[in-house]
């Protein structure tokens, strides 16, 4: 078995062989027709902001570069340079700023070739709200979003570059949860409204804002969100003064006029124009037993019967119809 083999790889080997000498070999260190766009470059991070490490490392397909004798300039100071330097690394300066990175091939005394970058660190800054999500008048934090609540994202440079650029020239690339968002990106898009995902513990966005013209400077920024649970928080209406925003029911209150209005303010349901609409509905109980609901079905006055002492139990349930994951409870207790 082994005599049949045998003939048969050396065939293969010189076959391979034959094959092999028919091809000559990259002249590694002939640079004499390399042009600059025999040169790719790549910068690391892709779009550096101000005060930031950045690595520049050139490649090419058409000639080895190991051997070549490359040189390295940035604002016209040479940096350390020599044969096979194929990257290099500086520090970004402020806002506005520029650093011009030339690159050259030396080949002899009489051809070089030159490739030059220049790098303009940028910065965006992204807002967030969530312009469905309720909360009552006068509240002074942020409408937090709610799983499936509307979430919308504003892209504002902030850099001198990005800022000067003529309105609507700039180009928005916006990902959420990674995936680019076509229909979203584009000339002038610089908002992304999405809906949460009740699948998803946080939602990431990011975006990319460059020239539309040339390309040469840009900026991103990433946000995360964290949907939060919507929660139902008592207050009391006082008689020819209205509802008190600014301060909430404890857990036990006392009463101390003949009847309290409780009022109930849905944080972060959405949407907020329809939380007293049939979509949403009201469960109210004392002391364990359901009661019909009131009108307005988020407002309950409470009498007790006279001569009576002790604690009522109020409770509340919400629950948004519309929505599979919005729905909130909350108890107080009423002595007298």
């Amino acid at each position: 078995m082994n005599v049949r083999i045998l003939p048969f790889f050396l065939t293969v080997v010189l076959f391979l062989g034959t094959f092999l000498s028919g091809i000559s070999p990259v002249h590694a260190a002939d640079l004499t027709n390399l042009t600059d766009a025999d040169i790719a470059v790549a910068v690391t991070p892709e779009t550096p902001g101000p005060y930031q490490s950045v690595t520049i490392s050139i490649s090419s397909y058409s000639v080895d570069l190991n051997r070549a004798k490359i040189m390295w300039t940035l604002d016209g100071k040479i940096e350390p340079s020599g044969t096979g330097v194929k990257k290099f690394s500086f520090t970004t300066g402020a806002l506005g700023s520029k650093s011009v990175v030339t690159i050259g091939i030396i080949a002899d005394a009489t051809h070089r070739v030159d490739k030059q970058i220049t790098i303009e660190p940028a910065q965006l800054d992204l807002l967030w709200e969530s312009p469905d999500s309720y909360v009552p008048p006068f509240y002074r934090g942020k409408a937090l979003p709610s799983i499936e609540a509307t979430i919308k994202i504003v892209a504002l440079p902030n850099s001198g570059a990005l800022l000067d650029a003529p309105a609507g020239s700039l180009v928005y690339q916006w990902k959420h949860n990674s995936s680019v968002d076509q229909q979203a990106s584009g000339y002038g898009k610089n908002y992304y409204v999405f809906r949460s995902d009740y699948l998803n513990k946080k939602e990431i966005v990011s975006v990319q804002a460059a020239d539309g013209g040339t390309g040469s400077f840009n900026a991103t920024d990433t946000l995360e969100i964290v949907p939060v649970n919507p929660k139902i928080v008592f207050y009391a209406d006082k008689f020819n003064e209205g509802t008190d925003y600014g301060n909430a029911l404890v857990d036990t209150t006392a009463l101390t006029e003949n009847e309290i209005t409780i009022v109930a303010a849905p944080y972060f349901f959405s949407p907020k124009e329809k939380i007293l609409t049939p979509g949403f509905k009201y469960d109210w109980a004392i002391n364990n037993k359901s009661i019909p609901a009131p009108d307005p079905k988020n407002m309950l006055t409470v009498q007790p019967t006279e001569g009576t002492t002790g604690t009522g139990v109020i409770s509340l349930s919400l629950e948004n119809m519309g929505k599979l994951f919005q729905s909130a409870k909350n108890t107080i207790n009423i002595t007298f």
